[in-house]
């Protein structure tokens, strides 16, 4: 009986192993929503739903929940195990919100967002609104960001933003690559203030741009007492004043990549910003079309008329 100790606590473990690797490995579009959540302050909501059910679709096309969705959450499809983790006692189909620590916030059942018919019942969002951020001082994040750059030694790049911004989101993508996004962290603070959901960010904007050129995004580098270094407005030659904004022509990324020449001080040498220069023009490379499919076999067809002739002859 001595010996039967140690053979039940090795099964014990192997169980408990056997049960810990059964867990699916993250997704890392979860962990891409967290961190986009931690940014913008903002939740991730799970859509847990056979994807053949066209829930999130439903959701998105449901009038008062549509700009909600777009402002206040990070939003991941989930189905299977992946789905299963965040479900608690819930069955699919199920929402989950959670923070941008994957603290799970609330889970909401079938019934609370589709009615017997399978509609979306908009009711649901004075469910959600409790759960909501709250509004960040967008002064407040400038002014962590200016100490946070004084006492590394860096710069603040400044991207202003908005919700409804697809060129924001260019911009975002792009700084979040991995060869680019290990150089940039080394020599800027990343600084993204929301124009219409951090408080005061307009004001902001408004502030630092003046009369100058260009809509969203817009962007501003400021060394660590705040003064500006240079802007995503061009400075000289063909396309002088125009705003760069998620750059991807040649004109916009050359100013860009300039930007960062002007503004990298001692952190980050000719090399690094080489390397962040090919990645910008890979990333801006249009995806080659896939080829055509081959045509199916079947009846030769006549050859088309030619000068009016009837293809009988």
């Amino acid at each position: 009986m001595r010996n039967a100790m140690p053979f039940v606590l090795l099964c014990s473990l192997v169980a408990a192993q056997d049960e810990k690797s059964s867990e699916p490995i993250p997704l890392p579009e979860v962990q891409a929503a967290m961190a986009r959540a931690k940014v913008h302050n903002e939740r991730v909501l799970f859509v847990c739903a056979d994807p053949a059910d066209g829930l999130l679709k439903k959701l998105k096309a449901t009038r008062e929940l549509s700009e909600p969705m777009l402002y206040e959450f990070e939003i991941v499809e989930l189905h299977g195990a992946h789905a299963k983790k965040w479900l608690g006692d819930e069955e699919m189909p199920a929402l989950v919100i959670a923070d941008d620590e994957g603290k799970v916030l609330a889970r909401f059942a079938r019934d609370t967002f589709l009615d017997e018919d399978g509609n979306v019942d908009a009711a649901v969002l004075d469910k959600w609104k409790p759960h909501f951020c709250k509004p960040v001082d967008a002064n407040q994040k400038l002014q962590a960001a200016l100490g946070d750059a004084k006492s590394t030694g860096r710069h603040v790049l400044v991207r202003f933003s908005a919700p409804w911004c697809g060129w924001c989101k260019v911009l975002e993508r792009f700084l979040d690559r991995p060869k680019t996004n290990r150089i940039y962290r080394q020599g800027w603070v990343d600084l993204m203030i929301d124009v219409e959901r951090d408080t005061g960010g307009k004001a902001i904007n408004e502030k630092w741009k003046g009369a100058r050129k260009g809509g969203l995004p817009w962007i501003v580098i400021l060394d660590g007492d705040g003064n500006e270094v240079v802007s995503s407005n061009v400075q000289g030659g063909e396309h002088d004043g125009a705003n760069i904004g998620g750059p991807r022509a040649d004109w916009e990324q050359a100013w860009f990549i300039e930007m960062l020449r002007k503004s990298a001080g001692n952190r980050v040498g000719p090399d690094e910003l080489r390397v962040i220069e090919r990645d910008l023009a890979e990333y801006s490379t249009p995806s080659p079309k896939p080829p055509a499919p081959n045509p199916e076999p079947g009846p030769k067809r006549a050859p088309a008329p030619v000068d009016g002739a009837s293809p009988n002859g």
